[in-house]
């Protein structure tokens, strides 16, 4: 994924500033890109069933201890699919590294990724000042496969909560993360999702 440019960002946040943040994003057409990367080649599963995952990884923080547990659960070692929630790609708060790529290699699954905000602030929650500077500054969610993916495709859900306005400066909204697999001899459709979690059930289900 591309680093964009810091003179853009500055526009983009003046655009949101002057207008709606909505208008700031519609600036950045970079946020849309997705990156796929297909380099496992798993055979089919074999029986009659298949085991699928959803893991809220809090930012990719602990890449280590999620594949010991994605490798040694019981309830989680068969997995296909996993759908990851909140990984980080470029952001200093996680080592400015892609923690999407990094889990991939580490339970040697495929996957693509899926921009839902670039972060504003440099550190998390309650220290929102660090040293150093963010890379992409990519916050999103994957869908991981031990079987090749293909027609990934983003949906941007209804701003619901502005995290412009929020003291952890965000461009973005959540999305819906789409992408398609071959299993059993059958295209299976996955979706990934992500539900803004600072509204109500009700608003969640707009």
């Amino acid at each position: 994924m591309v680093i964009i440019d810091e003179d853009r960002i500055k526009q983009a946040i003046e655009i949101a500033v002057n207008t709606t943040s909505l208008k700031a994003l519609a600036s950045l057409p970079e946020m849309d890109e997705m990156e796929l990367v297909n380099i496992y080649d798993n055979l089919n599963p074999t029986g009659d069933s298949l085991k699928m995952v959803l893991f809220n990884v809090e930012r990719g923080t602990y890449c280590e201890e999620i594949e010991a547990y994605m490798r040694y659960h019981p309830a989680l070692k068969e997995a296909e699919i996993v759908f990851f929630n909140e990984l980080d790609y470029g952001l200093l708060r996680t080592g400015n590294i892609n923690t999407a790529a990094e889990l991939s290699k580490r339970l040697q699954m495929n996957y693509v990724f899926g921009i839902e905000f670039m972060e504003l602030t440099i550190g998390y929650k309650n220290n929102l000042i660090a040293y150093g500077k963010n890379k992409e500054a990519f916050h999103g969610n994957a869908i991981m496969s031990r079987h090749k993916l293909y027609d990934p495709m983003i949906l941007r859900l209804p701003l619901v909560y502005d995290w412009f306005n929020d003291k952890q400066k965000r461009f973005g909204t959540r999305i819906a993360l789409f992408a398609k697999t071959m299993i059993y001899d059958k295209e299976i459709g996955l979706i990934c999702t992500h539900l803004e979690n600072r509204v109500s059930p009700e608003e969640r289900e707009v």
